[in-house]
């Protein structure tokens, strides 16, 4: 059977239907999130507890690891009321993704709770020195969409040691993709375009006392 936008069967996914039912909740706070250039917490909550964010989870460690063309439902039904909180969903719902690229142990440590969200800002603006266990990483990192309401800081960053950038042998300059804590990193409200207003986006400082971290993957 073929359903329209915000629209689903019995043989749906629970996830689907709940995001259906945020409609009305997401229109109601539209000016709030205008004016607010963000999602309201209480909006990026119901997302949680509906499961949006958490939408891609495994099913081996109990997500729900919705086919991506429910997955596209899911943030089209949440789009159809907001825009912006639609774009949140999808960049959130990465959790599920960038947790197939590390090491199990590690990523299911990460996500004790299936249903966080994550924020990204995958190009590599950030640093990454090397450091016993991992990496230490400083830098801005703009454009983070959702960055007030994530448990995780997806961040890319070019690897520097002894302050010299490491290139590999064909010039290109050596990469990590790293994974801090929000409380691990300062929120610098200072974006003001249009895509940010619509996207509660914001630029990331990673403090330079960050401890080393060795969640990280190559790129």
């Amino acid at each position: 059977m073929t359903y329209f936008a915000g629209e689903a069967g019995t043989e749906d996914s629970p996830v689907l239907h709940a995001a259906i039912g945020l409609a009305e909740q997401i229109r109601e706070a539209s000016d709030e999130i205008e004016t607010g250039r963000r999602i309201p917490q209480s909006i990026a909550t119901a997302m949680k507890e509906a499961g949006v964010f958490g939408m891609v989870m495994p099913r081996a460690w109990g997500g729900p690891e919705l086919d991506p063309f429910t997955q596209i439902r899911v943030i089209e039904a949440l789009a159809t009321a907001d825009g912006s909180v639609g774009w949140c969903a999808m960049i959130g719902c990465d959790s599920g993704y960038v947790s197939a690229f590390l090491d199990q142990d590690v990523a299911r440590e990460m996500y004790r709770d299936l249903l966080v969200a994550t924020g990204a800002a995958a190009t590599t603006t950030g640093e990454a020195r090397r450091a016993p266990g991992g990496y230490r990483v400083s830098g801005r990192f703009p454009f983070v969409s959702g960055c007030h309401h994530c448990e995780w800081a997806w961040l890319g960053c070019t690897v520097s040691v002894d302050g010299a950038k490491r290139f590999d042998g064909n010039g290109v300059p050596e990469t990590r993709q790293c994974f801090l804590r929000l409380s691990q990193c300062e929120i610098l409200d200072t974006c003001a375009a249009p895509a940010a207003t619509i996207s509660s986006s914001a630029m990331y400082l990673s403090r330079r006392s960050t401890p080393s971290v060795s969640r990280t993957r190559s790129s």
